[in-house]
């Protein structure tokens, strides 16, 4: 794991030094969650409660989208942190890290699903009522593939998730999959969502229709809990390449 965080044993506690970079709801968080590497004992996960001596909060990045999910910079200077902040004991902040993006690449993106199929929903109407040359749009057959397309990512992208979350709760959830949910829904939804801007037209293009924000917040969808390419990297792994 590569990290600018150190940590420094300091009586009965630890000493932070070093920054973290894309820290999610910064502006709003109390508690965080810092991984930092310690002499002789490896990455460790602490808690750093805001206001703690040393701990600054940058102020919030100017996204293109995501607006209501701030994104932030963190910097220690000196942090003092007690003993009974180290999560799972000293050296486990690996296993740690690797459990929580476990969850959260299964999960994060499931509110996408949802924003899918109100897509899908709306691009269905707009297809059926939307009438040119004296007939709806969706009587041709571009449209109407675009709308299926629609529909088959929707689905598709349902029935991943609900995979995804049998498995997390009996257990057998795994890496791969965590991986390829998070890497089909991602990529799923900036599609349909180009293909929804794509259906309405021009008028897709307006900032009104609210089509144009849903965009922006899925290009994030490809980017943050590890790009694209980076799950592509994991899974290729995984197949022994």
């Amino acid at each position: 794991m590569a990290m600018a965080a150190q940590a420094e044993p300091d009586g009965d506690g630890y000493l932070l030094s070093g920054s973290k970079l894309w820290v999610t709801n910064g502006a709003e968080a109390d508690v965080f969650v810092v991984f930092a590497r310690v002499p002789e004992q490896g990455v460790t996960g602490f808690v750093v409660e805001r206001g703690a001596a040393g701990l600054t909060v940058g102020a919030p990045m100017d996204k293109m989208g995501l607006a209501r999910a701030s994104l932030t910079s963190l910097y220690l200077e000196g942090c003092r942190v007690p003993a009974d902040a180290v999560l799972e004991g000293p050296g486990r902040g690996a296993a740690v890290f690797h459990t929580a993006m476990l969850h959260e690449r299964a999960l994060i993106l499931a509110p996408a699903v949802g924003v899918m199929r109100a897509q899908l929903e709306a691009g269905l109407k707009h297809a059926r009522t939307r009438r040119q040359f004296g007939r709806p749009i969706g009587k041709n057959q571009l449209v109407a593939a675009r709308v299926v397309e629609m529909y088959e990512r929707y689905v598709l992208a349902r029935m991943l998730l609900e995979k995804t979350c049998a498995a997390l709760v009996d257990g057998t959830l795994d890496a791969p999959l965590a991986c390829l949910t998070k890497l089909r829904l991602s990529e799923w939804a900036l599609a349909q969502h180009l293909d929804a801007i794509r259906l309405h037209g021009g008028t897709g293009y307006l900032e009104e229709t609210g089509l144009p924000a849903h965009l922006r917040d899925a290009i994030g969808g490809v980017l943050y809990s590890g790009t694209s390419d980076m799950q592509r990297v994991i899974l290729a792994a995984h197949l022994g390449l």
